[in-house]
């Protein structure tokens, strides 16, 4: 029997179930907040230049199942171009310029394999990292995983100082935006499980070559609309009338809406703060969700700092650079395009226009010696301070299931307990189970 559903929340974690739901012939109303949809990745022009930018480069992975079936969904799987197999270039102002690459031929400990090849690590460094790794492959998920950082299972396991400073620190970084002496060990092992300790393809790097608007936000409006779903965007929710342990209607700016049978709420904890009761919200959120930023800076030059699409540098302010030259198919800047991200950046958040550029100008000297600061044309900060849920240890046993105290209202969102850190997959897998609880009621 067809449903009512009402989404509030555009983002990816909303779409999701959103695509999902109105496949299985419910009637779908979404609400969004801002005028357009895609949630964390939105593109905006910038009022300087004219240009067209994303609000800041990400990458996916090959295990990002979810993800590639809800693109190929809406329409946008072709804007995702995936490496054959996974291999990133990196660079440190003590080492200079490495490659790190997996090697199909040993299976599931691909990554461990490319390790060998590695020159900033010692022949010891290499084998601590491999028997890290033929643990993890035997290693069972328990609670106590979570009881512990990243930083201090590896010293347990004998790694070097060495080996977590260049190899370990680097991927928790890029799956779980922060230090690893500040996040739990299990979701770290779980984006190992998946992505490093599996087939070889699932650890490949998926460039987005189109706007984050073109790829997720528009082609999924697109598609809802022409299914049928009803989609109002620059509708901020104002609360949830509740009854008898049912969501019965939405309060809206000027109105009301009570044409639904079940509620999907796919926003950030602080909407959940907004429109519930104290105990209610107290049984959702038993202990608070802290987030983490990421700062993006865009450096528009008159010559290229280097050809590869990707870069990994080590040692300075700068984490990941991108080419958006060679990533981005429509390119509409003049010059060449380079996306400066950091991780966890705490301190980089603080910082003001000038004096990150500062500091990121010093590692591109670093990484080209001939670098003239002359060659900037424009420069665009994005500072993102609620970028991703950090996974603190203890955290894990308090995320919230989609299920809620309310009968017929479901939370999604990436900061859920999806079994994974906080990421587009979590987003859109959130989605994908909110619909299946929905589905599953009579």
């Amino acid at each position: 029997m067809a449903k009512r559903v009402a989404i509030v929340g555009g983002g990816l974690a909303g779409l999701s179930a959103a695509v999902h739901l109105q496949a299985k012939g419910d009637a779908v109303t979404l609400f969004e907040k801002r005028p357009f949809l895609g949630g964390r990745l939105f593109s905006f022009q910038h009022p300087q230049t004219g240009w067209t930018i994303d609000n800041g480069p990400h990458l996916l992975i090959g295990a990002y199942h979810s993800t590639r079936r809800f693109l190929k969904t809406i329409g946008s799987a072709s804007h995702i171009d995936f490496q054959p197999f996974l291999k990133t270039v990196m660079f440190s102002p003590q080492f200079g310029r490495a490659t790190l690459r997996s090697f199909p031929m040993w299976g599931k400990l691909h990554l461990a394999a490319g390790l060998f090849r590695f020159k900033w690590l010692s022949p010891k460094d290499k084998l601590r990292i491999a028997a890290a790794f033929l643990k993890l492959q035997q290693l069972k998920e328990t609670p106590d995983l979570d009881s512990v950082t990243v930083f201090e299972w590896l010293t347990r396991n004998k790694q070097t100082q060495a080996s977590i400073r260049y190899f370990w620190e680097i991927l928790c970084l890029a799956t779980l935006n922060a230090s690893p002496k500040v996040v739990s060990f299990l979701p770290f092992f779980r984006v190992l499980k998946r992505a490093f300790l599996s087939e070889q393809q699932n650890s490949r790097l998926g460039f987005v070559t189109a706007r984050f608007e073109d790829t997720f936000g528009a082609p999924a409006e697109t598609y809802l609309k022409n299914k049928g779903v009803r989609i109002y965007t620059y509708e901020p929710i104002v609360g949830i009338r509740l009854r008898n342990d049912r969501a019965v209607a939405l309060r809206l700016k000027n109105t009301s809406f009570r044409e639904f049978d079940h509620l999907v709420l796919a926003v950030p904890p602080d909407g959940l703060k907004k429109w519930l009761p104290r105990p209610i919200l107290s049984r959702i959120l038993p202990k608070e969700i802290l987030f983490t930023p990421i700062v993006s800076v865009y450096f528009y030059l008159k010559e290229p700092l280097f050809s590869e699409k990707f870069l990994a540098f080590v040692g300075g302010t700068s984490q990941w650079i991108f080419n958006m030259n060679a990533i981005q198919r429509d390119i509409s800047w003049e010059g060449y395009g380079f996306s400066v991200t950091i991780s966890g950046a705490e301190k980089e958040i603080r910082l003001s226009k000038e004096e990150l550029i500062s500091k990121i100008t010093d590692d591109f000297r670093k990484l080209r010696p001939d670098f003239n600061p002359d060659a900037i044309l424009h420069v665009v900060v994005v500072k993102e301070n609620r970028a991703t849920a950090l996974c603190y240890p203890g955290l894990d046993a308090m995320r919230p299931y989609p299920k809620t105290p309310i009968e017929n209202m479901v939370l999604a969102g990436g900061w859920t307990r999806t079994g994974l850190p906080d990421t587009i997959e979590s987003a859109v897998l959130s989605g994908e189970r909110a619909a299946e609880i929905i589905a599953s009621k009579d």
